[in-house]
């Protein structure tokens, strides 16, 4: 669940699925649809996560605070991936951070300018786009 758009239409899906398989439901209560709904919910966010682990490759990344690059499969061929890792690993430790924290992990300028104590999120921005023209520099190298 990427945005609070999918997880809306994640729990719209349950509601609309949910109603077609309402009169199998055993009803003991007059809480057991209201016990069944949120637990339906939860089972399709696990789904999700589950899918998502699937179709994506994690690959970890030591010297970034423990965290783990995720790149997305999108059908690159394996020596470009493995192009990128070594170029990313080859960055300086404040270029990979950013470059993480920018286009892995998707965070604003401003929340970068926090993580990495830059003056503003324009120093981020700046940082994060020098960042990423060094890095494609040192792949096509």
């Amino acid at each position: 669940m990427r945005s609070r758009t999918d997880t809306d239409d994640a729990v719209q899906d349950v509601l609309v699925r949910s109603m077609k398989h309402l009169r199998h439901l055993e009803c003991r209560d007059c809480g057991a649809l209201l016990a069944y709904l949120p637990r339906a919910v939860i089972n399709r966010v696990v789904d999700e996560i589950r899918r998502y682990r699937r179709e994506h490759e994690v690959i970890p990344l030591t010297g970034v605070a423990g965290r783990q690059l995720v790149r997305r499969s999108n059908g690159s061929s394996g020596e470009k991936a493995a192009n990128y890792r070594a170029a990313l690993m080859r960055s300086g430790v404040r270029d990979r951070r950013t470059i993480v924290l920018r286009v892995h992990l998707g965070l604003t300028y401003q929340d970068i300018a926090v993580r990495l104590h830059m003056p503003s999120p324009d120093a981020a921005r700046v940082a994060s786009m020098r960042a990423l023209t060094r890095l494609a520099g040192v792949m096509t190298d």
